[in-house]
């Protein structure tokens, strides 16, 4: 697993001085035609469902250990699992994501318990850490993507705007050194904490 300074140099790497595009905005033209589902109208999108609440809990537990909490805020300080879980709402993201993102923790979850005898966020830190390495190292067969996917979602969660959830009192662009510009004419001023 990457250390925060690894994650967080990775971060401004990969989107400079903050371009990230948030989730919510991709564009339904790259996702794949999805089978229709049994009774709906034939290339009708398949609906968002909601989480399950034993993907909800190794969703947070596996995004604070990709980003987490030590002189600074971690992922669960930032409210990403909410973000990932509220992204997965929107159609447009179900379509493309929902499917990965629920059988992975679901996969996950399986295999923590087959290792620990144990749900993965009742998992030791260095459990969890150890079992998503395997995963950010390998494929697991019918799930592939699905570390690369979460990493993105976390970091997503964590710097992108707080409108969309998520980056909880704007200190996820206080750990990056980024000021948001002013907001256009007739939009409110999202509050940052510590800031006037």
């Amino acid at each position: 697993m990457s250390t925060r300074r690894q994650v967080l140099g990775k971060t401004l790497l990969g989107f400079g001085s903050y371009a990230m595009a948030p989730l919510l905005s991709c564009k339904k033209a790259q996702a794949p035609a999805p089978a229709a589902a049994k009774g709906a109208a034939p290339g009708a999108p398949p609906k968002p469902r909601a989480l399950t609440a034993a993907q909800l809990a190794t969703l947070g537990a596996a995004c604070e250990r990709i980003l987490p909490r030590d002189q600074d805020p971690g992922a669960t300080d930032l409210e990403c699992a909410a973000y990932i879980a509220r992204a997965l709402q929107e159609e447009d993201v179900y379509v493309q994501f929902g499917k990965l993102v629920a059988g992975g923790l679901t996969a996950l979850d399986r295999q923590a318990r087959t290792r620990w005898k144990k749900a993965f966020h009742e998992g030791a830190v260095e459990e969890q850490d150890a079992l998503l390495a395997a995963w950010q190292q390998s494929r697991f067969s019918g799930e592939s993507g699905f570390f690369e996917v979460l990493h993105t979602l976390t970091l997503e969660g964590a710097f992108g705007d707080p409108s969309h959830g998520g980056n909880r009192d704007g200190q996820g662009y206080q750990l990056i050194g980024f000021v948001p510009p002013p907001p256009s004419p007739g939009n409110h001023l999202i509050h940052l904490k510590g800031r006037q």
